[in-house]
């Protein structure tokens, strides 16, 4: 019964986050930035990303924040697609795993394909001078979907992330593919 409702929580929660892009953005973040108190992998709030790459299928996507809201390819992204990225950013800010396996924890489980091999999709994040770089790599679903497997930069650990991550970035990234610049111009991307 557990196993069941610790992901509907999860996705519960992460389909509040995502309902209200404007909400996500204007959070406060003055307190929490100073108590340093930001969970999630990402450990940071939204507005501290400057940039995200989204590899999606061997497909590479940077978007770019700028005093306007998001650039790609050197134009201004549409409102739509400029609030789909806001909303991942706060996805990336906020999203916790599900469930997080410890190297000893793997070792118990054996040699598992976690789908890591033909990754379907990386996030990579940029959030200035003041802070590293993060990258995200997500492996297959869950044998009983709507999970993810992800691992985090060079952290040993393996996360289940819920796929409402994933979906966001994806759609994302076919947003950019259809409102590029170059697919305007009738070139491929």
């Amino acid at each position: 019964m557990m196993r069941v409702l610790i992901p509907i929580a999860a996705v519960a929660y992460l389909v509040a986050m995502a309902s209200s892009p404007m909400l996500l953005e204007s959070f406060d973040t003055t307190s929490v930035g100073q108590t340093g108190s930001w969970y999630g992998l990402l450990g940071d709030s939204p507005q501290s990303i400057s940039k995200l790459e989204l590899i999606v299928d061997a497909h590479s996507y940077e978007i770019v924040r700028v005093a306007d809201g998001w650039s790609y390819q050197g134009g201004l992204l549409n409102e739509q697609i400029a609030d789909s990225a806001s909303v991942l950013c706060a996805m990336l800010s906020r999203a916790e795993p599900v469930r997080t396996f410890l190297p000893e924890d793997l070792v118990q489980v054996k040699s598992r394909d976690y789908g890591f091999a033909e990754t379907q999709l990386q996030i990579k994040v940029e959030r200035g001078e003041r802070a590293p770089h993060f990258e995200l790599q997500f492996g297959r679903a869950t044998p009983e979907g709507g999970l993810y497997y992800a691992r985090k930069d060079d952290d040993p650990a393996l996360y289940v992330m819920s796929g409402f991550l994933v979906q966001q970035a994806t759609d994302l990234a076919k947003s950019l593919t259809v409102n590029s610049p170059a697919s305007h111009a009738g070139h491929a991307h």
